[in-house]
This record gives C-alpha cells, sequence and structure tokens, in this order.
C-alpha cells in the first residue's frame, strides 16, 4: 500500500518508479516505435520527446500543434502501448531503448 500526506486516500493505489541512467543517451527510433507497436510517425514523436522528459505543452510549442492534438496522440499511445499513464509509457519505450544492454 502507499502511504503518506494525501495517499491515504487511495485506497489499492500503486506507484511506478522508473530510473534511468541519463549519462546513457540511447533511446530507441521512431520508426522502431512505429513498426513494433503500429504508431504513426507523429505519435512515435511524441512517445520519444515524452521520454526525454518534454510536457505536453512543451511538445505542442515544438512540433507547432495544438495542446488538443498531443492530447489525443498521447491517448492513441496508451490504447497502441497498452498501458494507462504517461509513466507507463515512458517505461515501455525505455526499456526498449535499452534492450540488450
Amino acid at each position: 500500500p502507499i502511504r503518506g500526506v494525501g495517499l491515504d486516500a487511495l485506497p489499492g493505489g500503486r506507484l511506478l518508479i522508473t530510473m534511468e541512467d541519463r549519462s546513457v543517451q540511447q533511446q530507441i527510433s521512431e520508426e522502431e516505435l512505429c513498426a513494433l507497436y503500429g504508431l504513426s510517425r507523429s505519435e512515435a514523436k511524441v512517445a520519444v520527446l515524452l521520454t526525454q522528459g518534454l510536457e505536453p505543452a512543451e511538445i505542442a510549442a515544438q512540433r507547432k500543434v495544438a495542446i488538443g492534438t498531443v492530447r489525443t496522440q498521447i491517448r492513441e499511445l496508451f490504447t497502441k502501448l497498452r498501458v494507462r499513464r504517461i509513466g507507463e509509457l515512458i517505461s515501455v519505450v525505455s526499456r526498449l531503448a535499452h534492450r540488450g544492454n
């Protein structure tokens, strides 16, 4: 169980902590994500930018698209990668980037 201020109100809540060595600059290519999960190029780009620590608003600004577009792409990523949270999405993509190491 998760305990702490404000967390006691989350019965059955779970916590996902991922750790990453930021000195290692490995990342999966957008092409690999497209091939593995059937993502569009735009969805793959959003996934990669999320793993680099960008927030949805920053991604929208960088890509010169509406924040609603990025949110829609994130929802599609959740469906295609079978995850429910951005943290899970980042974990899946990061593990792919570090496979075999």
